[in-house]
């Protein structure tokens, strides 16, 4: 038997806490390091950190340790600021020899162009190590799932996905700054933050999805509309005013000629009051394939089917979260196993990923 995967993770927020978990849980893995950003985490451990039993890994805030730690892999899960500064990082641990796993837009670097893959490439080879870019959309819902379902159509016309979340239970501090909930529209729309790091993610699976169907993209348009709450009410970090921003509708078009066939929504939503319509859950997606047949599948996550419940006993985070960490932590021995260089999310066998069959 192989002995366990040897896994550091770079960045235990919300994410990171929920690979940390994962990997814990997982007689494969062996936990040896977790460099977190907060002065408050150092020293604790990190069993503790996420409400489990303590395991005897120190959380640190010196990244050098984690560099030492031997790793096989580092599940990267800092967060996210939409300008791609965790290309340093990522490119340092790669030309350290360190595999690397992350949930953020490194599903599809090609579209940044030929220099910034090269730059990837050339610390693959240096290091002989990996880089995979995984999670549950990019990563999984359009590129795997959906893309495997077009298998049971012909004469694809258009493909439609829309992820509904509601949230909250995010600090009040990063719903703001970022997103601008809770703040009137005209002040909400100065916050960039979101849709610049939306449209990296969103672009990542976009760009993958019409190379794979053949489709050259003339453009790509992304437009945002805010929604206001009819009436005061209290969501789990924050008050949300009477006519301030509750919910956010996102939306990328894909244009190639004068057609439209791929579009994509994200829409967040803080509360009951301002549930989209045709919502199946709190956590969902809605998948479209207008063809022959047409085909809408609809996916709903909770913690329990069970019991029902959202969210886990010992924190607040969403299924959304863990089923972003699954797809990380189930790419480990293959990333760890394979071949040097960047992986990309290879199409499933059955799917309609060609314009002509016969190629």
């Amino acid at each position: 038997m192989r002995k366990p995967y040897r896994i550091a993770i770079w960045g235990p927020g919300v994410i990171g806490s929920t690979c940390l978990e994962g990997v814990l849980l997982d007689p494969a893995f062996e936990l040896v390091a977790v460099y977190a950003y907060s002065a408050d985490k150092e020293g604790m451990d990190a069993g503790t950190l996420v409400g489990m039993p303590p395991c005897g890994i120190e959380v640190t805030t010196d990244p050098a340790v984690l560099m030492a730690a031997g790793a096989d892999c580092v599940l990267y899960t800092a967060r996210d600021y939409g300008d791609f500064r965790a290309d340093d990082d990522i490119i340092k641990l790669l030309h350290a020899g360190i595999n690397v796993v992350s949930a953020l837009p490194y599903q599809n670097i090609s579209i940044r162009g030929p220099e910034v893959v090269a730059k990837f490439e050339d610390a693959c080879l240096a290091g002989s190590a990996t880089l995979y870019g995984a999670g549950i959309n990019p990563g999984f819902m359009f590129e795997r799932l959906f893309m495997a379902a077009t298998g049971g159509v012909t004469g694809i016309k258009q493909m439609r996905q829309r992820e509904i979340t509601m949230i909250g239970a995010d600090s009040a501090v990063q719903l703001k700054d970022i997103c601008g909930f809770g703040l009137p529209e005209a002040e909400a729309r100065q916050k960039a933050g979101a849709s610049s790091m939306w449209t990296s993610y969103h672009a990542q699976f976009l760009y993958l999805v019409a190379e794979a169907q053949g489709l050259t993209i003339d453009r790509l348009d992304y437009e945002i509309t805010f929604d206001a709450a009819p009436e005061t009410f209290q969501a789990p970090t924050m008050l949300v005013e009477k006519g301030t921003v509750a919910r956010m509708n996102n939306r990328w078009t894909v244009h190639c000629g004068d057609r439209t066939p791929l579009i994509s929504e994200t829409v967040w939503f803080m509360g009951d009051i301002v549930r989209p319509e045709g919502a199946v859950g709190d956590d969902c997606y809605i998948m479209e394939v207008e063809a022959t047949p047409s085909m809408r599948i609809g996916v709903e996550l909770k913690n329990s089917l069970v019991t029902g419940a959202r969210y886990p006993d010992h924190n607040h985070h969403g299924p959304i979260y863990y089923a972003t960490a699954a797809p990380m932590i189930q790419a480990i021995p293959a990333v760890v196993d394979g071949p040097a260089g960047i992986r990309r999310i290879a199409p499933p066998s059955n799917s309609y990923w060609k314009v002509d069959m016969r190629l």
